[in-house]
């Protein structure tokens, strides 16, 4: 399955906005999202991760908005989740 791209301002931006010790998980272990579920979806991919949230990614194509990505968790679009599967797009 291909994963969608992301326009490179767009994961600068999510990665700037993440808290710090989001971003020092994610430096900790880059490949966080890659142990998770991915499947495609009628409009892109939907990732499950282990504890069951759902990260949602609209486009066929480029992901250019953060509105094109969406967590099931309390804490997006600002969460690990988010920033996790975006990372790892294209």
């Amino acid at each position: 399955m291909p994963n969608p791209r992301i326009a490179a301002n767009l994961l600068a931006d999510l990665t700037a906005a993440a808290a710090p010790r989001l971003k020092k998980r994610l430096d900790a272990e880059p490949l966080l999202a890659r142990a998770w579920t991915w499947a495609e979806s009628a409009v892109g991919v939907q990732v499950t991760t282990d504890g069951g949230e759902t990260v949602t990614v609209d486009a066929a194509g480029v992901v250019a908005s953060i509105d094109q990505l969406r967590c099931s968790c309390l804490l997006s679009p600002r969460c690990l989740h988010t920033l996790a599967v975006a990372s790892l797009l294209d």
